[in-house]
């Protein structure tokens, strides 16, 4: 099974419908799973390369007055309060 064909068939093909393999299951039952495998392999192999270790200078925190960084201010929230309310009775 090449790369290519299973980009193909990933982005072409409902979940329902037939496989294009020919085998007469549907798409979900037969090659979806081994497609997502794929698709999620290129994806991370395309992600590497960002990853590299950062130098000293990148990793330099923001100054002590900056506000961009931190979050507004939350309002506590109110606090339910549960009631206890008598079952009815059945027949009443």
């Amino acid at each position: 099974m090449k790369a290519e064909n299973a980009g193909d068939r990933l982005k072409n093909t409902g979940r329902n419908d037939s496989c294009p393999c020919g085998s007469g299951k549907k798409y979900k039952k037969c090659h979806l799973a081994q497609d997502e495998q794929v698709y999620k392999e290129q994806q991370s192999a395309k992600q590497k390369p960002d990853t590299e270790k950062k130098t000293k200078e990148d990793r330099v925190k923001p100054s002590a007055h900056s506000h961009a960084d931190t979050p507004a201010k939350i309002k506590p929230r109110k606090q339910i309060v549960r009631q206890n309310v008598p079952r009815r009775q059945a027949g009443k």
